[in-house]
């Protein structure tokens, strides 16, 4: 007596086509948003710093007084006729209550 004949192929690609389906849908989902996020960058990118040009000289420094906050490159010269030395500090005190001794 022989089996009566089954539909397992058809079972089968009925799956295969579940799956084909699901895989194309969520390729297409990356390409998506591959596309709407393309050239926005997540790297954070260090701003450059103010350059500040000093020129340091017997009872005199002229340049730049202030800047934003951030780096900052200063730029000295001697502008004098002798050694001068430039010293930056951080601080909450307020200029004309810095302490300043004779050297």
């Amino acid at each position: 007596m022989n089996a009566p004949p089954t539909d397992d192929w058809r079972g089968a690609a009925a799956i295969t086509a579940v799956l084909a389906t699901v895989y194309l849908v969520g390729v297409g989902i990356i390409v998506v948003l591959a596309a709407a996020f393309a050239g926005h960058s997540t790297a954070v990118t260090k701003p450059k710093p103010t350059v500040l040009s000093e020129s340091l000289s017997e009872w005199a420094i002229t340049g730049d007084s202030t800047v934003r906050a951030g780096d900052v490159t200063f730029r000295v010269t001697n502008g004098g006729t002798v050694d001068h030395e430039m010293l930056v500090l951080k601080t909450d005190v307020a200029p004309g209550q810095l302490p300043i001794t004779d050297s």
